[in-house]
């Protein structure tokens, strides 16, 4: 029996600062930022796995029965790849996989758009980390525009891709489902149509330094704020400065009072002292009867 060789293992790390850097690249020089991309390679897997259980014109619903959700598919026998039975139960793996209906377009939607916002907040705190100065106003700036233009590529993606779907099964150029267009066809053309709408969104920015130009603002006023509340500061400080001084030379003058009165009150004491000891006149005079 022959010994077993140890194996080497190579753990690779990768810097933030190259991560960073390369989010950067891309959103610079091809409009596309890493959470887009990631939620579009997401979002494209799924429509792909879709694609190939029902094809592009593939068609499902869902189904109640005795309270609990079925899936059930749609189209031509020949045309599916799944097995064994077109119907299976909302939470069979197959099944998650699909969005059926606008009420879950929108709502996967909004989930992607919250996974969205999590992650354009951390990576925007770890790219403010690397700058040499702080700001909490460019912080701001990025994590906003970042977060308005997925909501608003979201919205735009949704709404066109269910409208223009149902038209185009209003219009025959495919088979309307039991809802409308195909299911399929319809989260397809959402997943298309929410990527190029960010990436519009992107460019639109990038073209007119929209955000750049909202960062050098907002900057310029966190400079403006941060000189007057300085300028505030002094003041109070001198303020207070003035106002203990005034306060110690009070103490001061009442502690002199005090002194002064308990020398007084000293020297009282002895003169009455010296008096009581001289001795009256009358004590001396020879008229004084014996």
């Amino acid at each position: 029996m022959s010994e077993s060789q140890p194996h080497d293992h190579e753990i690779h790390i990768w810097p933030v600062s190259d991560l960073m850097q390369m989010c950067k690249t891309m959103e610079d020089s091809y409009h596309v930022d890493c959470v887009t991309l990631t939620q579009t390679a997401k979002d494209g897997y799924r429509a792909a796995f879709q694609i190939y259980l029902m094809g592009m014109t593939g068609d499902a619903y869902i189904k109640v029965v005795r309270g609990v959700e079925y899936l059930i598919f749609k189209g031509w026998p020949g045309a599916r790849n799944y097995r064994p039975a077109p119907r299976y139960l909302r939470t069979h793996p197959i099944a998650a996989a699909f969005v059926v209906g606008t009420k879950e377009i929108v709502e996967d939607s909004a989930k992607g758009v919250r996974v969205a916002v999590i992650a354009y907040v951390a990576l925007d705190v770890l790219e403010e980390i690397l700058h040499d100065e702080w700001s909490l106003a460019r912080l701001g700036v990025k994590v906003s525009s970042h977060i308005a233009q997925a909501a608003l590529a979201t919205a735009i993606g949704v709404t066109a891709g269910v409208n223009l779907t149902a038209w185009a099964a209003t219009a025959g150029l495919v088979t309307a489902g039991v809802a409308g267009a195909p299911v399929v066809l319809t989260f397809v053309v959402v997943v298309g149509l929410t990527f190029v709408a960010g990436w519009g969104i992107s460019w639109l920015d990038s073209h007119f330094h929209l955000t750049d130009k909202a960062v050098d603002i907002m900057m310029e006023y966190e400079k403006e704020l941060k000189q007057r509340v300085g300028e505030n500061i002094t003041y109070a400080r001198r303020l207070a400065d003035e106002f203990t001084r005034d306060v110690e030379f009070a103490l001061s003058a009442l502690r002199t009072a005090r002194e002064g009165a308990a020398k007084l009150r000293e020297a009282r004491d002895r003169v009455e002292k010296f008096l009581r000891g001289i001795p009256e006149l009358g004590d001396y005079s020879p008229f004084r009867l014996r």
